[in-house]
């Protein structure tokens, strides 16, 4: 096992890992903004319901308590007027940046595993058929560490009724988030590699980025909980861990590619 884990860091370094993995945290950091224009269409249309914005303007007024709760209703008429075109853009971007982004994951991952990439036009047909993959994926990785930080900070101020939750309710949301991440990621490794590898060659890369992930996440609740992020040095401290943490978890899943492609190699 400890042969294994060397090789695999071993061929990290070999095929620069670290500027692989700053390829990735880019294009992972675009796949962002069509994730949260998904997220806003779907409050805009949430917020059809006029029971859940009054709710929800009510929880926030609790929230944010120097904004008036009639300030807060009037900004989520316009979430839900603006909800339409954020829709469209959330489409057309999760398309564009699906195919840039599978497109670097395959380079990356032809160079570990030492093989030719896809040509240009089969990584954006690649692209578009992960498009599913992609959304489900960055939602995954960006619920994992909100689902850390509510249970090391509390549930207390969290809208909707959440924080009348129970702290069980959150450790097994959060258990379903990562068993979720772990399936996406097994996704991953067993179709971007050409020709497609054995399930052998498949699962331990998966495993090994999820423990990953699930540690470098554990940090950012950490972070938040020691900072003051309203000064602005802290701030701007959490921007650059926010960076750090994209390229951090880009690492990881490169680190499971490696660890599959030395298995892959060894016979397994």
């Amino acid at each position: 096992m400890l042969r294994t884990l060397r090789a695999t860091a071993g061929r990290l370094s070999a095929e620069r890992g670290a500027g692989l993995a700053a390829m990735l945290a880019y294009h992972l950091l675009l796949s962002v903004l069509p994730f949260l224009l998904l997220a806003m269409f779907v409050t805009g249309r949430l917020l059809e319901s006029d029971a859940f914005a009054r709710n929800l303007a009510h929880d926030l007024a609790g929230i944010f308590t120097g904004t008036s709760e009639a300030s807060l209703r009037a900004t989520l008429q316009d979430v839900r007027r603006a909800s339409g075109a954020a829709g469209l853009l959330a489409l057309v971007g999760a398309v564009w940046t699906a195919s840039s982004l599978w497109g670097a994951v395959d380079l990356a991952f032809a160079r570990l595993y030492r093989r030719a990439p896809r040509d240009w036009l089969a990584q954006r047909r690649f692209g578009l058929a992960m498009l599913g993959v992609t959304i489900l994926l960055v939602g995954a990785t960006l619920l994992v560490p909100s689902l850390q930080s509510v249970l090391a900070r509390g549930a207390a101020r969290l809208p909707l009724g959440l924080d009348e939750l129970g702290r069980g309710a959150f450790v097994l949301a959060l258990a379903v988030a990562l068993g979720v991440l772990a399936a996406l990621l097994c996704v991953v490794y067993a179709v971007t590699p050409v020709p497609r590898p054995a399930w052998s060659a498949v699962w331990p890369g998966a495993l090994l980025a999820t423990a990953a992930i699930a540690l470098i996440d554990a940090a950012f609740p950490l972070y938040l909980s020691l900072a003051d992020t309203t000064r602005f040095g802290a701030a701007a401290g959490l921007l650059f861990v926010v960076l750090l943490w994209f390229h951090a978890v880009s690492l990881a899943l490169l680190a499971g590619a490696a660890l599959n492609a030395v298995r892959l190699e060894a016979g397994a």
